[in-house]
């Protein structure tokens, strides 16, 4: 019972700051599901960094456990687009397909510039600009380079800084999301037009929204 409550808390954590509106507003990353999933799957990778370094049974027992939850969430989120129930595994395992070639670029990055900062900064940037904005045209350095740095700092926090008294509890702390403010041209070089976040995504302070296994969404307080 305590793994699956652990890695609940685990997905949870990932999910909520992986839709947090920020980035689809201000951070200008599709509304669409395959950019949402790609940064889900982002937030999960660095939970399962952390297990896989700590890498005993009970981690490595857990992150199933986690990529469980976020295999059924997926087929919720497929759900919600409105597709025949007939279709949903198949389109699970193009998505789980495209999530791992996700979450080995990361390896990649990590694994062959551990010790090159420059270069696994460049890579992260391309990541972000091949799997969360899908080679969007319309994608700017200063955009890409400002990911860069996030994932940089919640690998450090997650993987490294988070205490294990915390992390085992399940309990995480984020860095902060990326301030978007400003983000420069690549052509021009001046401060492109901000882009505030959504109406509809915008919730009460302490609520948020989830789907259940039907794709539909419900919504939950935090404090209540």
């Amino acid at each position: 019972i305590r793994r699956t409550t652990i890695a609940e808390r685990y997905f949870a954590a990932a999910y909520r700051r992986a839709f947090d509106p920020v980035w689809y507003g201000p951070g200008r990353i599709g509304r669409d599901y395959r950019s949402r999933h790609a940064m889900l799957t982002m937030h999960i990778w660095f939970l399962h960094k952390r297990l896989v370094v700590q890498g005993d049974t009970e981690s490595l027992a857990i992150q199933e456990e986690l990529f469980e939850l976020l295999w059924n969430n997926t087929k919720s989120r497929i759900r919600e687009q409105g597709l025949n129930e007939l279709t949903i595994n198949k389109h699970l395992n193009e998505t789980q397909q495209v999530s791992f070639q996700h979450l080995t670029h990361y390896d990649h990055a990590y694994e062959q510039f551990s010790g090159k900062a420059e270069k696994r900064f460049e890579e992260l940037a391309a990541i972000v600009w091949i799997h969360v904005l899908n080679r969007s045209e319309t994608a700017t350095d200063d955009q890409l380079h400002r990911m860069a740095l996030y994932i940089e700092a919640q690998y450090e926090n997650i993987v490294h800084v988070c205490p294990a008294e915390y992390f085992n509890e399940g309990r995480i702390a984020s860095v902060r999301i990326p301030n978007f403010d400003e983000i420069r041209d690549a052509n021009t070089g001046k401060a492109l037009p901000p882009n505030p976040i959504p109406p509809e995504d915008i919730l009460p302070e302490n609520w948020y929204s989830f789907l259940n296994e039907a794709g539909k969404v419900y919504y939950y307080n935090m404090e209540t």
